[in-house]
C-alpha cells in the first residue's frame, strides 16, 4: 500500500497546484448551477417551463462552444483561449448580478453556456499534453477533486440563497476569476509546444493509424447516444428535484445537500471502484459496457 507521502510526490507539484484550483473554482461553481431553476422561479417569476427553455438554451450554446473551443485551440493557443474564456465567464455571472433583467439573464446564461464549453475542453487537453505519462490517472483525480469541491460548495450554496441568491452569483464569479489568474500565472513560461502539443507527436500519431480510428464510427456512436441518455435523465432530475422540494415545503439547504451526498458518494466509491476493476481485469471497453 502507497503512503501518502509516497502518493504525494507521486505527481508533479505543478500537478498538485492545478489540481487545488481546480477544487476550488469548482466549489465556486457549485454556489449557482444547482439554484438555477430556483432563481428563475423565486426571483425572476418566471414558470418551470421557461426556467427549462433557458437551460435548452445554455445546452445548445454549449455545443457550438464544444466545436468553437477544438477548433480553436491550436489555433489561438491553450493560455489566450481557457484565461479569456474564464474571464469573459466571471462577467457573465457579475453580470446576473449586477442587471435582474429577465432577457439579460438568458444572453448571460446562454453566453456561460458556450463559454463553459469553449474552456472546459482546452483545459482537459492542457491536462493531457502536459502532464502526458500520468493523464489517465490525473484525469480521474481532477474527476473526484471536481466532485468533492462540488460536495463543499453545495453544502453552502443553500444556506448562502436563503440569505441572498445575489451572493451566489457573487461567489461563482469571484472563483472563475480567479482560476482565470490562477492559468494565466501558471501558464506563464510554458512554451506553446508545451501547451498544445509539438507538431512531430501530431505527425507521429496520424501515421499510426489514427485515421483508421477515426473511421470506426461505432465507438463514437455509442459513446455519444450512451452519454445522450445519461445527460438527459439527469437533466430532467436535476430541473424538476428542485421545485418539487421547495414546493413540499423543504428549504433551499434541502436540495443543496442532494448535491452534498452526490459528491460525498463520488469521492468515498473511489477505493470500491478501483477494487471492482482489478477484480475484473477487463479492458476499458469492457468497463465501460459494463457500467453502462
Amino acid at each position: 500500500m502507497i503512503s501518502p507521502r509516497a502518493w504525494l510526490h507521486r505527481y508533479p507539484r505543478e500537478a498538485w497546484l492545478f489540481l487545488a484550483a481546480s477544487f476550488l473554482n469548482s466549489s465556486g461553481s457549485a454556489f449557482m448551477w444547482p439554484l438555477t431553476t430556483l432563481y428563475v422561479h423565486t426571483q425572476l417569476h418566471r414558470s418551470m417551463t421557461e426556467a427549462g427553455f433557458v437551460l435548452m438554451l445554455q445546452s445548445l450554446a454549449g455545443i457550438v462552444g464544444q466545436f468553437t473551443g477544438g477548433s480553436l485551440f491550436h489555433r489561438v493557443g491553450a493560455k489566450r483561449l481557457i484565461v479569456g474564456s474564464l474571464l469573459l465567464q466571471a462577467c457573465c455571472m457579475l453580470g446576473i448580478l449586477l442587471l435582474g433583467n429577465w432577457y439579460l439573464y438568458i444572453g448571460f446564461m446562454i453566453g456561460l453556456g458556450f463559454l463553459f464549453n469553449v474552456s472546459n475542453p482546452a483545459i482537459q487537453a492542457f491536462i493531457g499534453f502536459r502532464w502526458k505519462e500520468q493523464r489517465r490517472e490525473l484525469f480521474n483525480i481532477v474527476y473526484v477533486g471536481n466532485n468533492l469541491g462540488m460536495a463543499v460548495g453545495t453544502a453552502l450554496a443553500g444556506v448562502i440563497a436563503a440569505i441572498s441568491f445575489h451572493f451566489t452569483f457573487l461567489f461563482n464569479g469571484v472563483s472563475t476569476f480567479l482560476f482565470a489568474g490562477f492559468f494565466f500565472f501558471f501558464m506563464r513560461n510554458m512554451s506553446h509546444d508545451e501547451l498544445v502539443g509539438s507538431m512531430s507527436e501530431k505527425t507521429e500519431k496520424r501515421s499510426q493509424g489514427s485515421m483508421r480510428l477515426l473511421l470506426r464510427y461505432q465507438i463514437y456512436l455509442f459513446m455519444a447516444l450512451g452519454s445522450a441518455f445519461i445527460f438527459f435523465s439527469t437533466t430532467v432530475w436535476n430541473t424538476g428535484v428542485a421545485p418539487h422540494l421547495t414546493s413540499s415545503g423543504m428549504p433551499l439547504a434541502a436540495y443543496s445537500w442532494l448535491w452534498t451526498i452526490n459528491g460525498i458518494v463520488i469521492f468515498a466509491g473511489q477505493p470500491v471502484t478501483s477494487w471492482l476493476k482489478r477484480l475484473v481485469k477487463q479492458n476499458l471497453s469492457s468497463q465501460l459496457v459494463a457500467s453502462a
